[in-house]
């Protein structure tokens, strides 16, 4: 990294409003529809500076109840 560069941390999601059984598919709020939906999540890490920016790592987000 340079003094010229961030490490940006972004979420996005892809509402699945038919999704019964869609893994990881669940009622969450959604930013761009400015309501909850039931969605998918995922959460990227990206290097960017004034030169070049590229992704680093994207990970679906996984609700707790997932995992029990």
């Amino acid at each position: 990294m340079t003094k010229d560069s961030i490490l940006t941390i972004d979420d996005t999601g892809c509402p699945k409003p038919y999704a019964k059984n869609t893994e990881a598919a669940k009622w969450q709020y959604c930013g761009s529809l400015k309501r909850p939906e039931n969605r998918n999540v995922v959460v990227g890490a990206a290097f960017v500076s004034k030169i070049k920016h590229f992704p680093l790592d994207v990970i679906p987000y996984l609700p707790a109840d997932e995992f029990g």
